[in-house]
């Protein structure tokens, strides 16, 4: 959950899987009311709400 830095301080950064339970963002996602996509340049995923999901009447 810590990174380090080049000074040497440590930076608190929480994961995905801090806050969110990876079963049910894979929920989620199957459903088709999460999308995935990668950054261009990070090795990151980038998480978003589906169109699908946004405009859903409740």
């Amino acid at each position: 959950m810590s990174e380090q830095t080049k000074a040497g301080e440590r930076i608190e950064r929480p994961l995905l899987a801090d806050v969110l339970d990876p079963q049910d963002l894979d929920r989620e996602i199957a459903a088709e009311k999460v999308t995935r996509r990668a950054h261009p340049t990070l090795p990151l995923s980038i998480y978003s709400y589906s169109r699908a999901c946004q405009y859903e009447q409740y």
